[in-house]
């Protein structure tokens, strides 16, 4: 059955293991910017910083050196970059939506975490933090990107939380010849 392939098992887990950072923190999952065009797994917001979390569902051995990324023997695509371009642009939309937010937005960390659990993962200076999934909690907890007041920190989520969020993906489904016609009228 294709139902077999869908990845919610590993994006459950994610909500797992964040569930046991302290309470000071808010995690907010699917977070999509105002503009529509860039989406987040994971953004979580707490007294040591604001962090933009990717997911990645690797198997495998996953090396790293820098944004020199390979799975296996293949080489591939840096998620690191588009980790860092998600995470400058949340800050930029914060601080525009922020009063005095240059001053007062602290920089977005962006963090790779690899959620299958057979995954190997060997970094050598990464250029964007990555790590398994169950480091992750830790590492929110022990990474100072900045010392975040309180009170900013509450206007930071209350704008987060004012966000749209991606919509849930659907399965495709097959559509019979009635079915089409039906839709026609209907439109």
């Amino acid at each position: 059955m294709w139902h077999g392939w869908i990845f919610a098992p590993s994006v459950e887990s994610v909500s797992e293991v964040l569930e046991n950072l302290p309470d000071e923190y808010v995690v907010l999952k699917d977070l999509v910017l105002p503009e529509g065009r860039i989406t987040f797994d994971y953004v979580v917001a707490g007294p040591s910083g604001l962090f933009a979390v990717e997911t990645k569902d690797w198997t495998g051995e996953v090396k790293c050196k820098g944004h020199d990324w390979f799975v296996g023997r293949k080489r591939v695509p840096s998620p690191g970059r588009p980790a860092q371009i998600k995470a400058a642009a949340l800050r930029k939309t914060l601080v525009h939506l922020i009063y005095d937010g240059e001053r007062t937005v602290p920089a977005v960390a962006a963090v790779l975490t690899f959620t299958d659990p057979e995954v190997s993962i060997s970094v050598s200076a990464p250029a964007v933090p990555a790590m398994r999934l169950e480091e992750l909690p830790s590492f929110i907890v022990h990474y100072k990107t900045s010392e975040v007041d309180e009170s900013v920190r509450a206007g930071i989520v209350g704008h987060l939380v004012s966000f749209p969020s991606r919509p849930k993906l659907r399965r495709r489904r097959f559509f019979g010849m009635k079915a089409r016609s039906e839709r026609r009228a209907v439109a």
